[in-house]
C-alpha cells in the first residue's frame, strides 16, 4: 500500500524545490535576464508602452511646484 500525498503538500514540495534551484541558479538567471533585456531593450519598450500610457494616465500625481520640495527653488523657503 502506497500512501497518497495530498494535493497541497505536493504544491508545497514544488515550491520548496523551485525555490532552491532558483537560489542554485539565481547568477546565471539574473545575468541571462539582464542580457535579454539589453538585447532587446527597444522591443520590450515597444511592446509594453501601452500599459505605462494607461498606468501614468491613471496613477499620475499632480504636482504642485510652490510647495513640493523636490523643486530645487523650494529647498531653502522659509517655514
Amino acid at each position: 500500500m502506497s500512501k497518497k500525498i495530498s494535493t497541497a503538500e505536493k504544491k508545497r514540495r514544488k515550491a520548496e524545490y523551485e525555490k532552491k534551484r532558483y537560489q542554485r541558479n539565481k547568477k546565471r538567471i539574473l545575468k541571462q535576464q539582464s542580457k535579454y533585456y539589453k538585447e532587446n531593450k527597444t522591443d520590450i519598450r515597444i511592446r509594453r508602452e501601452a500599459y505605462w500610457k494607461v498606468y501614468n494616465k491613471r496613477y499620475r500625481k499632480e504636482i504642485d511646484p510652490e510647495t513640493d520640495k523636490r523643486f530645487k527653488a523650494n529647498w531653502d523657503a522659509p517655514e
